[in-house]
């Protein structure tokens, strides 16, 4: 719109942050990796590769069929991570070894060269359930010569939602179907010496509701089938690009009355087996700050933020979340806070949700409104 040339039309179209071996550490300042360009989507540097779902392998060609049960624990999921970064302390997944007891696992030979991927990776199995409604959960995974497993990709797939989310239909209990999965694309290298793994489970806490039954998989190795984006690397000069520094505002002048705190845990209740994910901000999000003072206006302000989600091993309807709220601002002779709360449970037939908010002038209650929903659950 600027009646100059400014480069921006010389960029590359297309350009993606390629990620390399990853960390399990579930804050990291930087992600190795690098910006890479690419003309056009679909783009011709980029081919599918087909590896075979074996017994307990990924390999070019399959190997004779078995049959592998999966009912994972409701669990499923204790380094799931967040389902969107904030760069909050302690969002990202972690270690997946922790989700290996309730998953199948496949894995390749170790890599003798590095394997780059770009976009999206698919997954098709061929499987059967014992229940009318189940989920399978897909998770691609870069394993280092220690153990470490790094989450590179992952998916869900309601399986009643198998042909088409407009229309669910209910599986069959023992019929059996080849269901395909598109996992959420990704730019990352597996380096050589590592492993690639494609984890599969039933249940995926809290990321994912459960379904309304404890539902058990048949899967069946040899004709299912993963696929990967590979990207072939090229040399050329756009591959070599650099971003100036971003720009940043200073931000308003503040004082700190005070600190922030972030707290995020992962607890087993050692009598009945429920597992409860928690995260309480003090502040904290933004800032490392808690209570503080805008100098400029004189306004005090807070924010803390509670959520926790509970759920038992074998009773998918034992899911619990509940997320609570406040706001509190003061200036001079006044204050004011709101506070908020809302909860989900779920029984066989429905979701039950309850919410409530309340405002205070002062330290005195002037309002409280509630709201109590129970939806019907339609294959899901």
């Amino acid at each position: 719109m600027v009646p100059h040339d400014n480069g921006l039309m010389a960029e590359p179209p297309l350009q993606f942050y390629m990620m390399k071996n990853g960390s399990t550490d579930r804050y990291q300042e930087h992600r190795p990796g690098r910006w890479v360009a690419e003309d056009a989507w679909p783009s011709k540097t980029v081919s599918s590769r087909v590896y075979s779902i074996n017994s307990n392998s990924l390999d070019a060609v399959p190997l004779i069929e078995t049959a592998r049960l999966l009912s994972s624990p409701q669990t499923t999921g204790l380094s799931s991570g967040e389902q969107g970064s904030f760069a909050i302390v302690g969002d990202l997944p972690g270690d997946q070894s922790l989700d290996a007891f309730g998953s199948l696992q496949f894995d390749t030979a170790i890599l003798d060269e590095a394997v780059e991927i770009l976009g999206n990776v698919e997954v098709e199995i061929e499987l059967s359930s014992d229940r009318r409604d189940a989920l399978l959960a897909a998770r691609l995974i870069d394993v280092a010569p220690d153990g470490r497993a790094y989450q590179v990709t992952l998916g869900f797939l309601n399986l009643t939602h198998r042909d088409s989310s407009e229309r669910p239909e209910a599986l069959i209990p023992g019929k059996r179907y080849r269901v395909r999965m598109k996992l959420f694309g990704v730019g990352y290298t597996f380096v050589q010496g590592h492993r690639i793994r494609l984890a599969l489970s039933s249940a995926y806490w809290p990321m994912v509701w459960p379904s309304p039954e404890h539902a058990t998989l048949t899967v069946y190795t040899g004709s299912s089938q993963l696929t990967l984006p590979i990207r072939k690397a090229s040399e050329k000069a756009s591959e070599q690009i650099k971003f100036p520094p971003p720009l940043k505002m200073d931000g308003i002048k503040k004082t700190v009355l005070r600190p922030g705190l972030v707290e995020r845990s992962v607890t087993d209740d050692q009598v009945t087996g429920e597992i409860t994910h928690r995260l309480f901000i003090d502040g904290g999000v933004f800032g490392d700050w808690g209570r503080f003072l805008i100098d400029d206006i004189g306004l005090e302000t807070e924010h803390c933020y509670e959520r926790t989600y509970s759920i038992k091993p074998s009773e998918p309807n034992s899911a619990k979340a509940k997320m609570t709220q406040s706001y509190d601002l003061s200036r001079g002779g006044w204050k004011i806070k709101v506070t908020a709360s809302a909860d989900m449970t779920s029984t066989p037939t429905t979701f039950e949700l309850f919410a409530w908010i309340e405002a205070f002038e002062g330290n005195e209650l002037v309002r409280r409104r509630e709201w109590k929903a129970s939806i019907p659950r339609d294959l899901v």
